[in-house]
């Protein structure tokens, strides 16, 4: 019976370690196959990356279409794609949009001008009491105009100006009025007046987009403008007489 009992307790105990090392194996094997699986996951990224490497070096692509081929390389998922940490390693990885450029632009202009409002007047009176009246209000005169935009690269804002000058319609009048004075001084008394407008303009200022892309931006502006507007006149006043046979010039 001694010999029975210890017999039955051996077996035991060599079941007892076969369960241990059963399990120290499956162990083992779970571990194995989770390094494999981790090396396989190395493997497929690197060949991912030498993938996009190799079509950015074909010659005739755009950079583009090497991006586009990078992407579509990561991003095909694998027939064997299990495991969290593959699908993160195959996620395609988007480049930062490039920077816009600077943009400079300028412009020219130029038109026809009228400047004409209240009328302009200007009254003369002979020695003989002949009075008349000059209108001198401007014609349809001209303008023209330079200007430029220029806006930062990578930036909404922009520093632009402009000059104008402009000259109205000039206008003019003479009039000539004979007269006869006491003691037989005869002559004649001519009258001129003239009149025009000119006016320039300089801007300068900072601007920055507030509204839609590109050129066509809304544009918001602050700065400093100088600007002069003239308005030149003359009139004259020559007389011409003869007296006793004599020529007066005044």
């Amino acid at each position: 019976m001694t010999a029975t009992g210890a017999t039955a307790g051996e077996l035991e105990d060599v079941n007892a370690r076969l369960v241990q090392l059963e399990r120290q194996n499956a162990a083992i094997r779970k571990e194995n196959a989770a390094l494999r699986e981790n090396q396989r996951l190395l493997d497929e990224n690197n060949r991912l990356k030498s993938l996009g490497a190799r079509a950015s070096s074909e010659p005739g692509r755009t950079s583009s279409q090497s991006r586009q081929a990078e992407f579509a390389s990561t991003s095909a998922p694998s027939p064997r794609s299990r495991n969290p940490l593959q699908a993160y390693a195959a996620l395609p990885i988007k480049a930062l949009p490039p920077e816009a450029p600077g943009q400079f632009r300028a412009w020219i202009e130029g038109g026809a001008l009228w400047s004409g409002g209240d009328p302009v007047f200007n009254t003369y009176s002979s020695n003989n009491n002949v009075t008349g009246v000059f209108d001198l209000t401007p014609k349809v005169g001209w303008e023209t105009a330079i200007g430029f935009d220029h806006r930062f690269a990578g930036s909404p804002w922009h520093i632009n100006g402009q000059f104008r000058y402009g000259e109205g319609g000039k206008t003019d009048g003479t009039r000539t009025i004979g007269f006869l004075l006491p003691g037989g001084v005869t002559g004649t008394q001519t009258f001129g007046a003239a009149y025009k407008e000119t006016h320039w303009l300089a801007d300068l200022a900072v601007g920055h987009d507030i509204a839609g892309p590109g050129p066509d931006a809304l544009q918001l502006k602050a700065g400093l403008r100088i600007a002069e507007f003239t308005a030149r006149s003359s009139d004259s006043n020559g007389q011409t007489g003869t007296a006793g046979g004599l020529s007066i010039t005044q």
